[in-house]
């Protein structure tokens, strides 16, 4: 059974995204919403990821898992998300 885990992003690490923060968030209401999470993981990490490593992923030393998360939570315009593990 599924474990749910609530994480809670910093306003720094959300900042990190400003540059593309319109394009993720207008994703996330046209289409991003009506999907599984993970189909809306995969479709930012396909549309935005060489943006995301550039700079999100490489300045902070995230891994990519994290910084999905971190561009999801910008898109859905939160900071916190719940993550089923």
């Amino acid at each position: 059974m599924p474990k749910r885990t609530t994480l809670t992003l910093t306003p720094q690490a959300l900042a990190f995204l400003d540059p593309i923060k319109p394009a993720l968030q207008e994703f996330w209401r046209t289409e991003g919403s009506r999907m599984k999470p993970g189909e809306a993981l995969f479709q930012i990490e396909k549309r935005f990821g060489a943006q995301i490593v550039e700079e999100l992923c490489i300045p902070l030393g995230f891994k990519d898992f994290e910084c999905l998360l971190i561009a999801r939570a910008v898109a859905e315009g939160v900071d916190t998300l719940d993550v089923y593990l």
